[in-house]
């Protein structure tokens, strides 16, 4: 994560000057400069959290997604599975056209779950992704 602390403003990253950024705290920090360290909740962590990879501002992106995910209940994921969640439910997602046909702008948002965190967009990619489906 790239705030380190309550009072700390957003790193350059997170800004774009055409874009306003909440975030939430999920209970969870990181420092920048030695992130590899594991926490936060398996289901929300990015792969690369878990796997000990290096990570980015990119795990956020993820965390969102899932997030998102969870709180509308696409086709069932958050109920369908033994805890609470399909076991299968990201291999759906990056599936081509599990998500199509639900909303243009939740398919247009499949990729910032992508377990490569290279191929997820940033915040302000997500969020011009948004603008455009509108």
């Amino acid at each position: 994560m790239a705030v380190k602390g309550k009072r700390e403003a957003p790193k350059p990253e997170m800004e774009d000057g055409k874009h306003q950024f909440f975030l939430a705290d999920f209970g969870i920090s990181n420092w920048v400069e030695d992130s590899s360290t594991c926490c936060g909740t398996p289901l929300f962590a990015a792969p690369e959290i878990w796997k000990r990879e290096e990570q980015s501002p990119k795990v956020d992106v993820r965390a969102i997604f899932v997030t998102f995910l969870w709180l509308v209940n696409i086709r069932g994921s958050r109920t369908s599975g033994p805890n609470g969640f399909d076991p299968y439910f990201w291999a759906k997602v990056q599936s081509v056209g599990y998500l199509k046909g639900i909303s243009k702008t939740v398919s247009m948002l499949r990729d910032m779950g992508a377990e490569n965190p290279e191929l997820r967009p940033s915040a302000s990619q997500a969020l011009g992704l948004l603008e455009e489906s509108e």
